[in-house]
């Protein structure tokens, strides 16, 4: 029996007891006092029955009192390890959220980094899909100039080998012309080697410069490869004055020997006067 079922215990004892001294106070001054003795003994006897019970009761309370604090301190202990073991979790948890925070974070700044990347890519995507359109479109043009130059390079062609034939035809024509001309030339120079008088030919424009003087010949810079030809006709000046003319009767590649003829009065042909086969004023 615990403490608090003692108490109880006592407490009934002296509420019972009260009770008996006030009943036999009270059979005190009643006229029948033995009827009521015997009425209070069994009272007593009852309430001691009564308290057995309570008493009996009691220990059962306080067995099962004590049966539930012992369970309810097992359970406490068991809830105190569960919360410490969930303490430890919630803490575990909260470091993972906080690693999953920093993890969510960094993904987030490489997703934005990402994102970035992929709009200048894409960018870069549309630039180059409109400069492969504008080298498309380039090319097409340039495939059509091709096409116009091809065609046109066909007709040259054609025109080409038309001009060769002419070309070929007047080269035959040339040959037999230089050779008629060089015939000519040799009997020109020498009727004039044999001092017959022959007309001057007509010459294209030709400059060029005294570069000797003997007597009545004189030695330009100019000769065959200038076009120079026997018999053609110079005229000799000085500072824009007439001073002679000169008739070619002897070319070389480059130079030519010439009889002066017909000089103005009180002059005659230096080294260094220019010569021209354009007619130049007296």
């Amino acid at each position: 029996m615990n403490a608090v079922t003692k108490v109880l215990v006592v407490l009934v004892l002296l509420l019972s007891a009260g009770f008996a001294a006030s009943q036999i106070v009270l059979y005190g001054k009643r006229e029948d006092f033995g009827a009521k003795y015997l009425e209070t003994a069994q009272q007593l006897k009852d309430t001691a029955a009564e308290l057995q019970k309570t008493d009996a009761a009691l220990s059962d309370v306080s067995r099962d009192y004590d049966m539930a604090k012992a369970k309810w301190q097992t359970g406490k202990q068991a809830l105190d390890s569960s919360l410490a073991n969930e303490r430890t979790r919630v803490r575990d948890l909260t470091a993972d959220l906080v690693r999953a925070n920093s993890t969510s974070e960094q993904l987030s700044v490489a997703v934005q980094d990402q994102e970035q990347r992929l709009a200048t890519r894409e960018s870069t995507v549309e630039g180059l899909r409109t400069t492969l359109a504008e080298r498309d479109s380039t090319i097409k043009g340039n495939l059509d100039k091709i096409d116009g130059l091809e065609k046109t390079v066909a007709e040259k062609d054609a025109t080409i080998g038309e001009l060769n034939h002419e070309l070929t035809e007047t080269k035959k024509a040339n040959v037999k012309l230089a050779a008629s001309e060089k015939d000519l030339e040799d009997m020109i120079a020498n009727l004039i080697k044999r001092g017959v008088e022959v007309e001057p030919t007509l010459a294209p424009a030709i400059n060029g410069m005294v570069i000797k003087v003997g007597g009545d010949v004189a030695v330009i810079d100019r000769g065959a490869l200038a076009a120079v030809k026997p018999n053609m006709q110079f005229t000799v000046y000085r500072e824009e004055d007439y001073v002679a003319s000169l008739v070619i009767h002897e070319v070389q590649d480059e130079l030519a020997v010439g009889r002066v003829i017909l000089p103005a009065d009180g002059r005659e042909v230096r080294q260094g006067d220019s010569v021209t086969t354009e007619v130049q004023a007296r």
